[in-house]
C-alpha cells in the first residue's frame, strides 16, 4: 500500500515536471523562431540593397557606359569630380555626367587674366578619351575666341597641346566637344601656358561641366567624318590622295611604335659617293664632304639638301672632314644589325634609316673616322647645331627627348624633314614626335599654323585626318607652292609657301 502510494506519488511528480519542461522548450522555440525571422528579414533587406547598388553600378564599367540611352543621367563618382582635371595628377581624372555630344563643355577660370600661349589637355581614360574638341578663351565669359582644336587618339593618348598663331588674353577657358561617342568623357589633366613661359593658376572649384549643348561660334570647327569630304573654302580646292600614302613623305614618323611600311615597288635611291658635287668637276681637287663607301644611299630630296649642307660647310671652313657613314637600310640589313646589337639597335621595320631620309655623320681624321662627340668633331657639331635646319635637317634624337623618342641622345643621326619644319622644330625645341603631335591639332577646318622663317618666307601648315576609305580628300590651295606628306599613322600634312622674300 505504501509502495503503491509512493509509486503513485512519484508518477504524478514526474508528470508535472515533464509538462513544465515542455512549456520551457516551447518558449525557447518561439524565441528561436522570432530570431530566425529577424535574420531572414535582415537578409532580404541586404539583398535588396545590394541589388539596387548592382543595378546602379551597371550604368558604368570603369567609366564605360553599359546603357547608352539618352535618358540616363551618368553621375560621376566622387573620385572623378571636376577638380581632378587640374589637380596635378595624371592618374586622376574628371569624368563627365553624360555621353560625348557635340557642344558638351567643360569650363574653368584662372586666378588672373593672362596672355595664353597654349592649353594642354590629357584625356586618356579607357574609351572615355575625348574624340575631338575646340579650346576657347574669354575675358568676360560672354565673348569666346577659338584658341585651337585637338583630336583624341585611343592608340597614343598624350598631351594635346592647343595654341594659336598668337597668344590670346583671357581669364576663362572652356573645352567644347566637336565630336560624339557612346561613352562618357574624361579629362586627366589641364595645363595653361602663358606667353612669358609660365603656367597659369587654375582656380580650385571653378571647373563645371556644361549640361546644355553650346553653339560653337563662327562655325569654323566641325567634327570629322569618314564619309563626308572636307568642304573647300575660298582659295582651296580638293585633291584626292590614296589613303595608303600616309606612309610616304618627308614627315613620316618611324619609331618603336610606328613601323615603316615598305612600298610595294622599289623606291629611287641614289648612292651618295657618286652623286656628290664636283665629283665630275676636274677643276676641283676634292669633294666638299666624304662618304665611307659606295653602298650608302638616300632618296633624291635628301641627297640634294645633303649636297648643299656639305658644300656650305666646306666653303665656310675649308675642310671636307664631314663624312657620311650611314644611310638607307633595308629590312634585312636592320634585322642583321639588331641581331648583333639587340640592346641598342632598333628592331627591323622600326628604324628611321628605312625612310631613306636619314644619314649618320662623322668626321674624317688621320687614320680613319671619329665621332662628332670627340674633340675632332666639335667644330662640325657646333656648325651643324647652328646650320643643319637651314637645309631641312634635324637631329633625330636630341638631348632631353629620350623619354619621347625612345632613344638616348644621338649626335650623329640627322633626319631630313624640309626647311620650314626643321626651322620650327629647332626654334621651339621640339623633336619629331612632339612636332607631329602639335601639327595634328591644326586641322584644315580650324586655324592653321602660320609663321615666317628666317629665309623671309611665310609658311602655312595644316593637318587632314586620313579616311577609312581607299581615298582621302585633301584640301589644297588653288595657287601657290605646296607639298603633302603622310605622317605614317593618322593623316596628311599640307605645307604651303605663301610668300617669298
Amino acid at each position: 500500500m505504501t509502495r503503491r502510494n509512493t509509486d503513485t506519488h512519484d508518477y504524478k511528480r514526474g508528470q508535472r515536471y515533464n509538462r513544465g519542461e515542455r512549456r520551457t522548450l516551447k518558449g525557447r522555440q518561439t524565441v528561436l523562431l522570432v530570431m530566425l525571422a529577424l535574420l531572414i528579414l535582415i537578409l532580404i533587406i541586404s539583398i535588396v540593397i545590394i541589388a539596387k547598388e548592382i543595378s546602379a553600378g551597371s550604368t558604368e564599367n570603369n567609366g564605360i557606359p553599359a546603357n547608352t540611352s539618352a535618358e540616363i543621367s551618368y553621375l560621376p563618382h566622387e573620385e572623378h569630380l571636376p577638380d581632378y582635371a587640374y589637380d596635378g595628377n595624371n592618374s586622376s581624372y574628371m569624368l563627365s555626367a553624360g555621353l560625348q555630344k557635340k557642344g558638351a563643355s567643360f569650363a574653368f577660370s584662372l586666378e588672373d587674366a593672362v596672355s595664353i600661349e597654349s592649353v594642354g589637355v590629357i584625356s586618356k581614360h579607357l574609351s572615355c578619351y575625348i574624340r575631338s574638341a575646340v579650346v576657347q578663351v574669354s575675358a568676360d565669359r560672354e565673348n569666346w575666341i577659338d584658341l585651337g582644336s585637338f583630336r583624341g587618339n585611343a592608340e597614343s593618348p598624350a598631351i594635346m597641346q592647343v595654341g594659336g598663331a598668337s597668344p590670346v588674353t583671357g581669364k576663362y577657358i572652356r573645352i567644347v566637344l566637336t565630336g560624339e561617342a557612346d561613352a562618357q568623357w574624361a579629362i586627366n589633366e589641364i595645363f595653361v601656358s602663358t606667353s612669358d613661359g609660365t603656367s597659369a593658376v587654375i582656380v580650385n572649384g571653378s571647373g563645371t561641366e556644361g549640361s546644355s549643348p553650346i553653339d560653337i561660334p563662327g562655325g569654323n570647327v566641325t567634327a570629322s567624318s569618314d564619309t563626308d569630304d572636307p568642304k573647300p573654302i575660298e582659295g582651296y580646292t580638293n585633291s584626292v590622295k590614296a589613303t595608303s600614302d600616309i606612309h610616304a613623305g618627308d614627315l613620316i614618323l618611324v619609331n618603336s611604335k610606328y613601323k615603316y611600311v615598305f612600298p610595294t615597288s622599289d623606291i629611287d635611291l641614289f648612292d651618295i659617293l657618286t652623286h656628290r658635287p664636283y665629283y665630275y668637276d676636274t677643276t676641283k681637287t676634292e669633294c666638299p664632304y666624304r662618304v665611307l663607301n659606295g653602298t650608302i644611299k638616300v632618296n633624291s630630296a635628301t641627297l640634294a639638301k645633303l649636297n648643299e649642307l656639305g658644300l656650305a660647310y666646306y666653303e665656310e671652313s675649308g675642310s671636307n672632314c664631314i663624312t657620311v657613314t650611314t644611310g638607307y637600310r633595308s629590312y634585312e640589313e636592320q634585322q642583321d644589325l639588331a641581331s648583333r646589337f639587340p640592346e641598342s639597335a632598333a628592331a627591323a621595320g622600326f628604324s628611321d634609316y628605312h625612310t631613306a631620309l636619314s644619314v649618320g655623320l662623322n668626321v674624317t681624321v688621320k687614320g680613319g673616322t671619329d665621332s662628332l662627340d670627340s674633340a675632332n668633331g666639335q667644330a662640325v657639331l657646333f656648325w651643324l647645331n647652328a646650320n643643319a635646319y637651314k637645309y631641312g635637317f634635324i637631329r633625330r634624337y636630341p638631348e632631353d627627348k629620350d623619354a619621347i623618342t625612345g632613344y638616348s641622345v644621338d649626335r650623329f643621326h640627322y633626319r631630313y624633314v624640309g626647311y620650314p619644319h626643321a626651322y620650327y622644330m629647332v626654334k621651339n625645341n621640339l623633336c619629331l614626335e612632339e612636332y607631329l603631335d602639335l601639327i595634328a591639332t591644326y586641322e584644315y577646318s580650324d586655324k592653321h599654323l602660320n609663321f615666317t622663317g628666317d629665309d623671309g618666307k611665310v609658311y602655312e601648315i595644316y593637318f587632314v585626318p586620313a579616311s577609312t576609305e581607299v581615298n582621302t580628300t585633301v584640301p589644297v590651295p588653288t595657287t601657290g607652292e605646296y607639298s603633302i606628306s603622310g605622317d605614317n599613322h593618322s593623316g596628311f600634312i599640307v605645307t604651303i609657301t605663301r610668300s617669298g622674300s
